[in-house]
This record gives C-alpha cells, sequence and structure tokens, in this order.
C-alpha cells in the first residue's frame, strides 16, 4: 500500500491519482498502453484499503491515517461518457475497444467487491458496461475469461449468462478426459490463444493445457450458489428462477460459517453453523438483506 500511495499524485481538488497505472495486458507492450487511473488498480487499492482496515479492527490497532485517506481521496472506478450515460473505463479516456480476454476493468465488481451492482448510483454505470463488454464480444477471450465472466454475470445478477459461460468454457475449452486447455477447442467461440503456440506437423494448432480455467472455474461454480462481498453473504444469486433443483451442502464461507441450501421452484432454504460467535448479513433470492447473530455453534434455518 505504501507503494501504491507513492505513484500517487495531489490533484487541485484534495484528491489522489494515479497518474500512471495499468489495466492487465490491455494493449500489450504499446507506447500507450497505459493512462491514469485504471479501475483495475483502483479496485485493487480500494480492497486493499478495506482489508488492512478489517484487519486493524480485528488486531485492535487505531485506524490508519494512510488508509483512510485513500479511501476518502482515491476514486473507486474511472468513468467514461458515453450516449446511455456512463460506464466503466480501463483508465481516463480508454473505452473497452475491442474486447479483451482480462476483465480487469470490471474487478471492483468482480471479485474485488468494491463496486455493487445493485447500489443506486453504481446500478446504471454497471448496466452501461455490462452493454459495451457484451458488444466488445468474446473473440480474443481464453479459456479462464469465461469462468471470470461467470464470477461477474454472477454479482451483476445475470444467472442465465453466468451459467452460460460456465457451459461455453466445458463444451469449448475442455477435452473429452477433461484436460483444460488455454484456447478453444475449435474455431468459433473465440480466437484467443489460438495463435500464440505454434501449430503442429499436421498444420492444427498445437494446444496448451492449462489449470487456470479449471481453478477459476472451481470458484464460479461455487458462486452460483453461495459468496461473499464486503460484508453480505448472498446465495442462489447465480442460480436461475426457473430451475426446478438445485442444491449446495457444507460450504465453507467467510466470518468461520458454513453453509448448505437448497431452491426448488424458485423459493430457496438455507441452513448455516457457526465455528464462532458472528453477526451476519445474508441476502436470499427475493428478499431484503437481513442481518442474524449466531453463537459458536450454534445452526439456523433460513
Amino acid at each position: 500500500m505504501r507503494v501504491f500511495r507513492a505513484m500517487m499524485d495531489r490533484e487541485p481538488d484534495g484528491t489522489l491519482s494515479l497518474p500512471i497505472s495499468v489495466s492487465p495486458e490491455y494493449k500489450g507492450c504499446a507506447l500507450d498502453a497505459w493512462g491514469k487511473n485504471s479501475s483495475f488498480q483502483l479496485a485493487a487499492i480500494h480492497a486493499l484499503a478495506r482489508d488492512l482496515q478489517e484487519t486493524g479492527e480485528w488486531l485492535g490497532h487505531d485506524a490508519d491515517p494512510l488508509v483512510q485517506e485513500l479511501q476518502e481521496h482515491l476514486p473507486e472506478i474511472t468513468l467514461l461518457n458515453n450516449a446511455d450515460g456512463q460506464e466503466i473505463a480501463l483508465w481516463e479516456g480508454q473505452a473497452l475497444d475491442p474486447g479483451h480476454r482480462h476483465h480487469s476493468h470490471l474487478a471492483g465488481i468482480g471479485v474485488f467487491g468494491t463496486v455493487d451492482p445493485e447500489e443506486e448510483r453504481y446500478r446504471e454505470i454497471v448496466q452501461n458496461s455490462d452493454s459495451r463488454w457484451t458488444m466488445s464480444g468474446t473473440g480474443s477471450w481464453v479459456g479462464w475469461s469465461f469462468p471470470w465472466a461467470a464470477q461477474i454475470k454472477t454479482r451483476m445478477g445475470n444467472p442465465a449468462a453466468a451459467q452460460l459461460m460456465l457451459h461455453l468454457w466445458q463444451d469449448g475449452f475442455t477435452s473429452r478426459t477433461g484436460i483444460s486447455f488455454i484456447g478453444a477447442m475449435y474455431q468459433g467461440v473465440t480466437m484467443g490463444g489460438r495463435w500464440w503456440f505454434g501449430r503442429n506437423e499436421d498444420g492444427s494448432p498445437r494446444r496448451l493445457m492449462q489449470m487456470d480455467g479449471e481453478m477459476a472455474c472451481i470458484n464460479a461454480v461455487s458462486d452460483l450458489f453461495a459468496y461473499c462481498d464486503r460484508d453480505v453473504m448472498y446465495f442462489f444469486r447465480g442460480i436461475r428462477s426457473d430451475r426446478q433443483d438445485a442444491s449446495f451442502r457444507n460450504v465453507p464461507l467467510p466470518f468461520g460459517v458454513t453453509a448448505s441450501g437448497a431452491m426448488r421452484g424458485g423459493r430457496a432454504k438455507v441452513h448455516l453453523t457457526a465455528s464462532r460467535d458472528v453477526q451476519l448479513k445474508i441476502s436470499l433470492p427475493g428478499s431484503p438483506v437481513r442481518e442474524i447473530s449466531l453463537k459458536a455453534g450454534e445452526k439456523c434455518t433460513l
């Protein structure tokens, strides 16, 4: 965090900025592959500030002035004006064009959790950013791009798109024996990764096994059922309401909680077990966020 702070400038209005920042691999090594206030790095800084603040509270330390300064004076994301309003930019003046395998400008949504798509000030911005993202297409995505997209779509409250991304990954980037590749198994889904590794003697693209997609997919599938952003636990946010039967068992979640649950006919039931005293905020489909308190060893059903 001290390195990030040393990189920052103080603006005339008192805010802080990152005059030189990047969004991973966007524009490659071109001379203009950087800009001011990258949304990815802003999200990373705010997530780190939040984690440092929480850790300090748990350890009984006073609030760190450096962390407070960043939370109060550094923008959370960089915005770009378009015909429909505003959208999330990669950095100042740089829209997503064309599509890119890294969804880093949306990392504040998934998975840093610094941007809440349900919050009023972000709702239209997230919708506009999603429209741009969709129009940019999947043409240069690679295997792990699809599970990451599923995690973002889940947090946007779009379970149909989240599940579609996972199906595309399984069908387009895994072999019959379950090997995960960085490049697509066939042309038509994406061209990302197909030209990086040369060709075999018969002229076919050389494939490279990569575990990133499989590991991301494990997280993305788990997120469909349960995940925690900021201090709220969300259940079944990635499951379509017309799904007749979906369930999970014994998933460990933050705050020392283990959860199991089932959703049938659009109605959800969740069982929680606490390993320590805890206060929780819970979000179930179609219900407002509720707060509950559990003692160590206590169980409850919602």
